[in-house]
């Protein structure tokens, strides 16, 4: 008669089953130990994987709805610059925005900006309109989170540029209150030359920068 299988496993000795158990425990915390110290970089190129694909989607929105102002590499048009050193580093606190520059952009996608107040002069062709469903516009939240992060994947190369390089054209609603830029950078004089101009068109004689 044939053994069950189970008996070539049958360990009679009780040391041989102490050992064999603590050599169990070990090869366990062994094999736990490897994914513990692997698990932190597989989350991460999971995570750089989803942003990825995520930013993807943001290109392909950016490029069927937002081009047409802002230009396909976000340097501007009948709306504001994005890919611009001046709009990552200085532009939310012209804005006295205390929240974070990724909700500042979500938020503007969302909703939009709205007319000025009493037919006051707008200096840009196009008001920026409400794209997000919950203001009413045609993008649910995950495509403005996917646009989002698409403008914001710009903010290494844009903050890299020098004053001459930086295609922003400075606000005359919202003034300027100093420039991200140092003096003996390129076209530094050119850029606070056009930052005065916004001033002068707003109406203002007296404009000072920090």
């Amino acid at each position: 008669m044939q053994k069950p299988l189970y008996e070539y496993f049958y360990v009679k000795s009780p040391i041989s089953k102490i050992a064999w158990g603590i050599a169990s425990v070990l090869i366990g915390a062994l094999f736990l130990l490897i994914i513990m110290d692997t698990e932190s970089s597989r989350m991460e190129a999971q995570t750089n994987n989803w942003t990825g694909r995520e930013i993807e989607k943001g290109a392909a929105l950016f490029a069927n709805n937002c081009a047409t102002c802002h230009n396909a590499d976000g340097s501007g048009g009948s709306g504001p610059a994005l890919n611009s050193r001046y709009f990552f580093e200085q532009r939310i606190k012209d804005m006295d925005w205390t929240g974070s520059q990724k909700n500042y952009v979500k938020l503007t996608i969302a909703a939009g900006r709205p007319n000025l107040a009493n037919g006051a002069h707008y200096q840009w062709p196009v008001v920026m309109p409400t794209w997000g469903n919950t203001f009413g516009g045609p993008l649910r939240s995950d495509q403005i989170d996917a646009l989002t992060a698409y403008v914001l994947n710009w903010k290494e190369e844009a903050t890299q540029q020098t004053p001459a390089e930086d295609p922003w054209k400075f606000f005359q609603n919202t003034l300027s209150k100093s420039l991200p830029y140092d003096e003996s950078e390129p076209g530094y004089q050119e850029k606070l030359d056009m930052a005065l101009a916004a001033a002068k068109a707003a109406g203002l004689s007296e404009y000072e920068l920090n």
